[in-house]
């Protein structure tokens, strides 16, 4: 096992999944858009897609880690436990009195392993710890708008956000919404303190230092070669951010140029997850010169390249089409662009919403993607690629396909 990710298509080796589990069971209609759903999940459903994802990619020779059962061996040591505890209660500190915080890691402390996976994945309401306490304060009890003491990360299902591997190191998220700001803690236990993580030899490039504390989101981020990465920069993904990942990687990597894709999370209705959340919701590449992508982006995008200038300071220079861009610093001699929907707007913006460009890509020209996306399924085949289908209706109702579940942690190199 070792991190190595310098590229979108290398032969995979090794990767991340979180199941789904108790916490998609919280989502209600009152509750789901503050938890960062567009729509509520039949739980059973969409465990089994999941399941079924893990044995296809097993199948094809692909190591899977499951996120919980790696966390569940980290709990063993009782100080790795409360530590976990503590500071899975402290992201609380400012919802919660003094007294409901230390009622809540003291439960916490008190329940077996598998439970508290479910209670960190799935959290813990204020009326359950007061059946289970009886020391739940007041003034939480009387705060009818804040049902959790412990939120639930209804979507670190999408393993590929908390941390990317970009060539052989990690970037460590910082996570956009409260449903989804504890989900880099866990993963950051497993790589530090993990049996098979904790002695690998990799760079940290992001979310060890207390200054990183701008938004990073992995489905924003796309290592396209051992000398190029290109990165979305929107809400999910912070200017700040981009300039020091893209600093450390040219100082300690072979990273010479960070393609910076700016553009806006388009919603539908006030507080929707939006339809261009990450990059990977239109834009994906499929083979040493293939890209997916969903045709109505392009007007919308503004591209940069940043470089090492003079003294190890950043330049930024502005592009213009993408495309053009990526044939010229991946030194490309042509470029096949493959568009979501076969060139059918209709489909096209019908199967973007159902994550037909969030395909994953397990070597050069084979791809998992939704059955449903008919349309551009058939455009990936017409092109020669590979297509393997996975059922997804109940996982996309969160707006997430196989490369937004999926956490690449070893890719050989081209």
């Amino acid at each position: 096992m070792e991190i190595k990710v310098n590229s979108e298509i290398g032969k995979l080796k090794a990767v991340m999944l979180h199941p789904p589990g108790k916490e998609i069971t919280r989502l209600t209609p009152p509750n789901m858009k503050a938890l960062l759903w567009d729509n509520i999940p039949w739980p059973e459903r969409a465990l089994e897609e999941h399941q079924n994802y893990v044995k296809q990619l097993e199948e094809r020779g692909v190591k899977v880690y499951l996120t919980p059962d790696l966390l569940k061996d980290v709990i063993k040591d009782k100080v790795l436990r409360n530590e976990l505890i503590e500071k899975s209660a402290a992201y609380e500190a400012e919802r919660l009195t003094p007294e409901t915080l230390q009622a809540m890691q003291e439960y916490m402390k008190g329940v077996n392993d598998d439970q508290l996976i479910d209670i960190f994945m799935g959290g813990i309401t204020k009326q359950e710890l007061y059946q289970e306490t009886h020391e739940v304060a007041f003034e939480d009890l009387a705060d009818h708008a804040n049902e959790f003491c412990l939120t639930p990360m209804t979507n670190i299902g999408w393993s590929r956000d908390p941390a990317a591997a970009i060539g052989n190191g990690i970037a460590f998220s910082r996570m956009y919404g409260r449903a989804r700001e504890r989900e880099p803690l866990y993963v950051k236990y497993v790589f530090k303190y993990h049996p098979e993580f904790k002695d690998l030899d990799y760079h940290v490039w992001y979310g060890i230092s207390d200054d990183d504390q701008t938004y990073l989101e992995g489905s924003n981020v796309f290592p396209l070669s051992k000398n190029v990465l290109a990165i979305g920069f929107n809400e999910r993904t912070g200017f700040r951010t981009i300039m020091k990942l893209a600093a450390r990687l040219m100082e300690k990597s072979e990273i010479t140029d960070v393609l910076v894709l700016q553009f806006d999370n388009k919603k539908l209705v006030e507080g929707d997850v939006g339809m261009f959340v990450h990059v990977d919701t239109f834009f994906t590449m499929v083979d040493h010169e293939s890209f997916l992508f969903f045709p109505h982006i392009a007007e919308m995008l503004t591209v940069y390249r940043l470089t090492k200038g003079e003294g190890g300071k950043i330049k930024t220079y502005v592009e213009g089409d993408l495309f053009e861009t990526l044939k010229k610093v991946l030194h490309l001699k042509s470029l096949n662009l493959i568009e979501v929907g076969g060139g059918d707007s209709y489909r096209a913006q019908a199967e973007q919403w159902g994550l037909a460009a969030n395909v994953f890509t397990i070597e050069p020209g084979v791809v998992f993607a939704y059955n449903r996306n008919t349309s551009t399924n058939k455009e990936l085949r017409k092109n020669g690629i590979e297509v393997i289908e996975l059922e997804g209706n109940e996982l996309a109702k969160v707006l997430g396909g196989p490369r937004c579940a999926t956490m690449p942690l070893w890719r050989e190199d081209l």
